[in-house]
């Protein structure tokens, strides 16, 4: 049996397999760090899930939720989930995910919980986000992200349905879905790829009753569909389906919907509507016929028109032609990149379709692009009607220009930029700031530091740009800003680089560098970044086990990363960190804290974790005094590693005691706020060594 469940789902029904006492809604949503509102939502799929293996979800307002059946029955259902481990996903395993899920979802997600249902680090989801947006743009849709908020995607439910479609679809040919379609049935363990995607998306019982309905418009109608249209058209139907049951509805404007109506295709229309209204037992709203009756119409036009084959070729040509142009006019290589190409190919062809039958087009960053990139907005508008022998909306126009900008960027020489920072407050601040503009400003390559005092003696050393936390005499055209750099000053930045930059000519750098030393540099960048995202998947904070004995107390902590496959021979690891504190002390002088490291031959991987302490623990501390500890700060490293291995963990020592702000937060911070601190400092951390 196959069971088709999200990964919230799933670590839903292994939370209520796990409380034979019952678990309370808000409970269950603490732990999976969501809202008690997705957690209702959430229910009916757990109970479908559960009925299928003949068990119950009791609802006590005393106990909360509780699995009630057959112990035989619970058994199978806690053996199928074992089956189901989590898998590491691919990058474009985990991209779909995230973009299935962010199209299906009805509220913002909070970073953490994304991060925690792929497997991966807020960073990486993070990065994948950055790379979602333009995706989500070429189907007019727009990533709206705000601290505290979340992450939603936001547009028409039309454009989120049709970017569903085509994610689905993109996971094989349509062609190979139909045949899969038809010979699938509920015992058959025979599995389409896209299978497992599909049903996340839509239910078992829904494609059913599709498949039955749509067989029976053909019957009553004679509407022959081809193969390719009927597999999309099923996959339409049943997210129209599937999104109806979840609230959603779409809109058609009346002067459309007139139109469409006296077409002979949306009697066809109407009959699959009214056999999914009988089966399903729901309303189905004269829109979605309309839709309907659109793609019927839209597969006979292709079939009239050319092959699939015939339209690219002719749509490459006109791509061709643009780029030729685009090329001609700003001297810079296009025609070889074939991922523009191809980038290309994959917007305009929908875009063409969406221009043509007068659908309106939504581009949230228009006025942005108009006012970041005028030169190439105006160079797309006049070359882009006349190569694809259409008129381009403004939209459109800032939608290709979004595709070709970035193609300019990495097809030109990158010459980075150098940055000036001057702080009244310290070298710290003035580090922090640079690491922030690094971070924020990738055109930024060399970042100086100079105190206020050596520019108001007039010695302004050369640089690209001036960055201050005070106003300057000496450099007029300095940004000020505050130290820690606020989204919008990076923003104000940002806009003011790009400006400068794409009025400037396309300079061609002459490498000063051996690529054997450039390949050593970049060995070394990928092997420190592999520690750090290392030690950020195994950072926790947990509670330590409950002892007044420290070695009874590192015994069970080093057991914990045995399990988690981090160490090798805890005893021997929990003796070496024993024998360290013989040393010296380790409490922290003024703190709670206690910090055990060691560099051990039984250790895999990095590791830094918090343990909070149930009963507190008399030990020495590092200036010889006693000191009473509440928690434990555990630092685990191998013995043999690469250069960059030490340095990081020195690091983190440091940064531990390098404020007071910071001390107190690795005495009191839970696991999310020093998760997010460790991240931001390695990012900066990073910067910092790719720039030495």
């Amino acid at each position: 049996m196959h069971m088709y469940l999200s990964a919230r789902e799933r670590q839903m029904l292994s939370f209520l397999l796990a409380s034979q006492e019952g678990i309370k809604v808000k409970e269950l949503a603490d732990r999976l760090q969501v809202s008690v509102r997705t957690i209702h939502r959430d229910l009916p799929g757990v109970e479908d899930t559960l009925s299928s293996f003949q068990l119950e979800l009791n609802k006590q307002s005393n106990s909360g939720l509780q699995i009630a059946g057959e112990a035989e029955n619970i058994n199978k259902l806690q053996q199928e989930l074992n089956k189901h481990e989590p898998v590491e996903y691919s990058r474009d395993e985990r991209m779909d995910n995230l973009l299935q899920r962010l199209l299906q979802a009805h509220e913002p997600i909070k970073l953490y919980s994304l991060a925690k249902e792929l497997g991966v680090t807020i960073a990486t989801v993070s990065s994948d986000l950055n790379k979602l947006e333009s995706q989500l743009l070429d189907h007019d849709l727009a990533l709206t992200r705000r601290r505290g908020y979340g992450i939603i995607v936001e547009g028409s439910e039309v454009k989120k349905r049709y970017a569903l479609r085509k994610l689905l679809a993109a996971q094989g040919s349509e062609e190979a879905l139909l045949l899969w379609l038809e010979e699938w049935t509920d015992e058959e363990d025979a599995f389409y790829p896209a299978a497992a995607q599909l049903l996340h998306v839509i239910k078992p019982e829904v494609l059913k009753e599709v498949l039955y309905s749509l067989r029976e418009a053909q019957k009553m109608q004679q509407e022959s569909i081809t193969d390719a249209s009927y597999a999309g058209l099923i996959i339409h139907l049943g997210l129209a389906v599937a999104r109806i049951q979840q609230g959603e509805k779409i809109d058609i404007d009346d002067a459309a919907f007139l139109e469409l109506s006296h077409q002979k295709e949306y009697e066809t229309a109407q009959v699959i509507s009214q056999q999914l209204e009988q089966r399903l037992n729901l309303q189905m709203p004269k829109a979605e016929a309309a839709y309907v009756t659109m793609h019927l119409l839209g597969a006979k036009q292709v079939e009239a028109a050319f092959s699939e084959e015939e339209q690219t070729l002719v749509l490459r040509r006109k791509i061709n032609s643009f780029l030729q142009h685009i090329e001609a006019e700003w001297q810079v290589p296009l025609m070889k990149d074939r991922t523009l190409h191809n980038d290309l190919l994959t917007h305009i062809k929908p875009a063409l379709y969406r221009i043509q039958q007068g659908m309106s087009i939504y581009n949230p960053m228009l006025e942005t692009i108009q006012d970041q990139y005028p030169a190439l907005y105006e160079s797309v508008a006049r070359h882009g009607p006349e190569a694809f022998s259409t008129a381009l909306p403004p939209e459109e126009i800032g939608f290709l220009v979004m595709h070709i900008w970035p193609a300019m960027e990495r097809i030109k020489p990158q010459q980075k930029l150098h940055a000036l920072v001057v702080c009244s407050s310290g070298l710290g601040t003035s580090k922090m700031l640079a690491a922030r503009l690094q971070q924020e400003i990738p055109e930024i390559g060399k970042v100086s530091l100079a105190s206020v005092l050596e520019i108001e003696q007039g010695n302004v050393p050369h640089a690209d740009l001036v960055v201050s936390t005070v106003p300057l005499k000496h450099a007029k055209k300095a940004f000020v800003v505050t130290p820690f750099l606020s989204e919008e000053e990076a923003v104000r930045i940002h806009e003011a680089v790009q400006k400068s930059t794409e009025e400037q000519p396309t300079a061609v750098l002459k490498e000063t560098e051996s690529r054997k030393k450039r390949a050593a540099d970049m060995a070394g960048v990928e092997q420190l970044s592999a520690a750090i995202q290392t030690i950020l998947k195994n950072f926790t904070v947990e509670l330590a086990p409950a002892s007044s004995a420290l070695a009874d107390v590192l015994c069970e902590i080093c057991r914990r990363q045995e399990v988690k496959g981090s160490v090798q021979q805890a005893g021997q690891v929990q003796k070496e960190l024993l024998a360290r504190q013989e040393i010296g002390g380790l409490a922290i002088p003024g703190t709670n804290v206690a910090l055990f490291h060691t560099r051990s031959a039984h250790v895999d991987e990095p590791v830094f974790t918090v343990y909070d302490l149930q009963e507190p623990l008399e030990l020495e501390g590092m200036d010889r005094q006693p000191a009473k500890v509440n928690r434990l700060l555990v630092m685990l490293a191998p013995k043999v590693w690469h250069e960059y291995g030490p340095e990081l963990m020195s690091f983190i020592s440091t940064l531990i005691i390098e404020n007071e702000e910071q001390v107190r937060l690795f005495e009191t911070g839970q696991e999310e706020t020093l998760y997010h601190l460790l991240e931001r400092r390695f990012r900066s951390y990073l910067i910092e060594q790719l720039e030495e």
